[in-house]
């Protein structure tokens, strides 16, 4: 069973991802911001999280840098960015960082399964 993180700031869109993902076989917590992804990652491995891009105080781009050096390599999770709108240099930032892919909010049920799936073989 997938373990998977959620960190997102907003309460609704959080809401919503977590009720996509209770249909899906899967493991799921949630966050709120980058520094509760921190501490998350040192607590429990995750094989994927998905991290909001715009979170405050502690965006998902650095998030994400500090996820890779504060873990092991081996210990690494698949990060996917959650975004609204993602600029040709958002997403460049987000590769840079180590970021595998991307779900564009408002997130399809569909692109979320098919992540999944790819993930579980």
């Amino acid at each position: 069973m997938l373990q998977i993180l959620v960190a997102e700031d907003n309460a609704l869109n959080r809401k919503v991802l977590l009720r996509m993902l209770s249909g899906l076989e899967c493991s799921v917590t949630a966050v709120e911001n980058g520094r509760q992804v921190l501490e998350a990652v040192q607590q429990q491995h995750y094989d994927l999280v998905l991290m909001d891009v715009r979170m405050p105080d502690l965006d998902g781009i650095t998030t994400t840098r500090q996820v890779f050096q504060l873990l092991p390599a081996a210990e690494w999770p698949t990060i996917y960015a959650v975004t609204a709108g993602v600029s040709d240099e958002e997403r460049r930032e987000c590769i840079d960082a180590g970021m595998t892919g991307f779900l564009n909010k408002p997130v399809q049920l569909a692109e979320l399964s098919a992540l999944l799936a790819t993930m579980q073989t």
